[in-house]
C-alpha cells in the first residue's frame, strides 16, 4: 500500500504467453476508494517484492528474472505523474535469450534470484535479499540512487524485515530466522570495497526448513515464519532469539501477514506434487503477556 492505504500494487508475475519470463511484465494499481484499477506500469520480468520507503517517495519492485530492481516516484498524490525513477542491476543483468516454445526453469535458473526488498528507516539504503547465485544482500543507496554491492555470508536469504532497530531475514533452504541491528548492517555498508562486503554477527534461530515470509508482532517481539517444506508457521521469541511454538499449516505456506493488532496470523499455501494448496490459513495467536493494543506493525 502508499498514500497512506488509498492505493494497493499488484505485481503480475509473468504473462501468460511468456512461457520463459522474458519480457516485461506490469504492476496493477488499485484505489482503493473506487476498488478500479487506476493505472499500469511496467516493470522488469517476473516480478516478486514491492515494498514503499518510508518518507512514501518511492516503490521499489524486485524483479526474479533478471537481476534488477526497479525504483517508481510516486512523490505526487497525482498517480498520472508518477514515473519509473531507476533500474538497478544487481552486479550483472541476465541475458534473455530463452526458447520461445520450450519452457526452461526459471524458479532456479534466474541468477541472484533477487526477493525480498526492504529500505533502513532513514530512507538511505535499500536492501535485496538474493536467494541464489552465491546469495548475499544487494544494497542501493537511494540518496546516490546507486547500486553498491552485495553484503555477503548470508545464503539463500528470501524474506527482509526492519523491526525496532533490526534487519530480520529469512533463510529459506536453511530453515532459520535470524537478526541482524540495523547499526551493523550499516557499518558493512560503509565499509565495502568493491562490490561485495563480508558481514557477520547475526543472531539465528533454527525453525522449520523452507523459511519463507516473515513478519513480526506489534511489540516485535515475536516473529512468525511461513515454513514450507515442513508446512508449519514457526514463531520465534526475539528477545531470546529461540522457537516457542509450531503449528501444522496446509501443505507448503509461503505468504504470510499479522493483523494490526497481533491477534490473527494469515498464510496463503500453494500447494506441490497435487498436494493440498490453494488455501488461506487463519490462526488466532493467544500471547503470555498482551501485545501493545495501540500499536499497528510497521515493518519499516
Amino acid at each position: 500500500f502508499t498514500h497512506g492505504g488509498r492505493y494497493l500494487w499488484v505485481p503480475y508475475y509473468r504473462r501468460s504467453y511468456d512461457i520463459n519470463a522474458q519480457d516485461p511484465s506490469a504492476v496493477a494499481i488499485i484505489d482503493t476508494q473506487t476498488d478500479k484499477i487506476i493505472r499500469l506500469m511496467e516493470t522488469g520480468p517476473l516480478p516478486k517484492m514491492i515494498a514503499t520507503s518510508p518518507d512514501g517517495k518511492y516503490v521499489a519492485i524486485s524483479h526474479w528474472g533478471n537481476n534488477t530492481v526497479g525504483i517508481i516516484d510516486i512523490s505526487s498524490n497525482d498517480p498520472k505523474q508518477w514515473k519509473h525513477k531507476a533500474c538497478h542491476i544487481v552486479d550483472y543483468q541476465l541475458k534473455l535469450n530463452y526458447s520461445l516454445t520450450h519452457s526452461v526453469n526459471r524458479d532456479s535458473g534466474s541468477g541472484y534470484a533477487v526477493r525480498g526488498t526492504v529500505f533502513t528507516p532513514d530512507d538511505r539504503y535499500m536492501l535485496v535479499a538474493c536467494m541464489g547465485g552465491g546469495g548475499g544482500i544487494a544494497v542501493i543507496d537511494m540518496q546516490k540512487l546507486a547500486y553498491v554491492g552485495r553484503l555477503t555470508g548470508v545464503h539463500n536469504a528470501r524474506h527482509l524485515v526492519v523491526k525496532n532497530g533490526f534487519l530480520y531475514a529469512s533463510l529459506n533452504a536453511a530453515g532459520i530466522v535470524q537478526r541482524l541491528p540495523i547499526a551493523k548492517v550499516v557499518e558493512a555498508i560503509k565499509a565495502m570495497k568493491g562490490k561485495a562486503q563480508p558481514i557477520s554477527g547475526w543472531e539465528t534461530c533454527k525453525v522449520g526448513g523452507g523459511a519463507r515470509t516473515i513478519s513480526l508482532s506489534p511489540s516485535g517481539n515475536y516473529a512468525f515464519a511461513a515454513c514450507n517444506s515442513v508446512s508449519q508457521l514457526c514463531v520465534v521469541d526475539t528477545r531470546t532469539m529461540k522457537q516457542v511454538a509450531a503449528i501444522t499449516i496446509d501443505s507448503y505456506p509461503v505468504g504470510l501477514d499479522i493483523s494490526a493488532d497481533g491477534k490473527f496470523v494469515v498464510l496463503t499455501s500453494q500447494g506441490r506434487k497435487g498436494f493440498g494448496g490453494n488455501a488461506v490459513n487463519l490462526v488466532e495467536v493467544s500471547y503470555k503477556t498482551p501485545e501493545p493494543t495501540n500499536a499497528l506493525v510497521d515493518e519499516q
